[in-house]
């Protein structure tokens, strides 16, 4: 039977993206790749980013560094476009909620001060999930006069007990509001109006410049990463957490954001029809 082959987009780094990609490579189904060439060392995600790197034929990567490490990596530069990161160019065209839709829908006055935390596991010290949580926690016990809003953690191995915590805190402290489950332009809203965010999520290091947000990222997750002027990183002990909140306070707003190109999705377009004739499919390792 004659096979046509469809064409596959797989996006950054979580493990279950690794299931379409093995099942594609037996089909010779060209593979496109978004958002490769980070680091996050914190986290097993690097280990899944730098596999579906080396099963992909084309790669969209957000800055020339992340294009250098591919080319490390053995890639054809010819291969690889510098889009900048997609998730800003939804950020660009979204309609944001108002403070008054967020205050209907989350039963809390948003034109209220508030800190916004998203901490996830960090995958490659999972033992010290708990006491990471607790840290954190300890360090927002100081900051009682703001409202305190936590997102939930993702679901990578630990999560839960990091969940656990968090609604233990909401349950003691009325300044403190957990939210289970929040879409993606609610999430970008709270992000858009908070004082600042911290935790350890992507969003903190990609997203906030864009949004005029300041940001703390914590510990090794996203490190590797290149960290925007708007970002202060700390480590996970709480002297390091208050002095991150202190400087941060005191910092003047740089919202350079270096994740940022314009049209992102139409130079993926345009650079993935551009390859459509080429024969993709066999690749070769370049030497350095």
């Amino acid at each position: 039977q004659k096979y046509k082959p469809n064409y596959l987009f797989v996006f950054a780094d979580k493990f279950e993206m690794l299931c379409p990609v093995i099942a594609s490579v037996q089909y010779k189904i060209p593979i496109c790749h978004i958002e490769g060439g980070d680091l996050t060392e914190g986290a097993i995600d690097d280990n899944i980013r730098h596999a579906i790197t080396k099963f992909s034929h084309l790669h969209f990567v957000s800055i020339n560094e992340y294009k250098k490490r591919l080319i490390q990596l053995g890639e054809e530069p010819w291969r690889i476009s510098v889009t900048g990161s997609p998730s800003l160019d939804l950020i660009k065209n979204i309609k944001f909620l108002k403070k008054k839709e967020l205050s209907k829908k989350f039963n809390f006055d948003f034109k209220k001060e508030y800190i916004l935390c998203t901490f996830h596991p960090v995958t490659n010290e999972i033992n010290n999930s708990k006491k990471y949580i607790n840290n954190l926690i300890n360090c927002l016990k100081k900051e009682h006069k703001k409202i305190i809003i936590f997102t939930s953690p993702n679901a990578d191995l630990s999560s839960l007990k990091i969940k656990q915590q968090i609604k233990n805190f909401s349950k003691k402290f009325s300044n403190v509001k957990y939210l289970e489950k929040l879409e993606y332009v609610e999430y970008l809203s709270l992000m858009k109006y908070c004082k600042f965010m911290i935790g350890n999520s992507s969003s903190g290091v990609i997203e906030s410049a864009s949004l005029k947000t300041k940001a703390i990222n914590i510990g090794n997750r996203q490190k590797g990463r290149v960290i925007p002027k708007n970002v202060i990183s700390c480590g996970y002990n709480l002297k390091d957490l208050l002095s991150a909140i202190s400087k941060l306070k005191k910092t003047k707003n740089k919202f350079y954001n270096p994740y940022f190109k314009k049209d992102v999705s139409k130079r993926i377009y345009k650079f993935f029809i551009s390859k459509l004739n080429k024969d993709i499919v066999n690749k070769k390792f370049v030497d350095i």
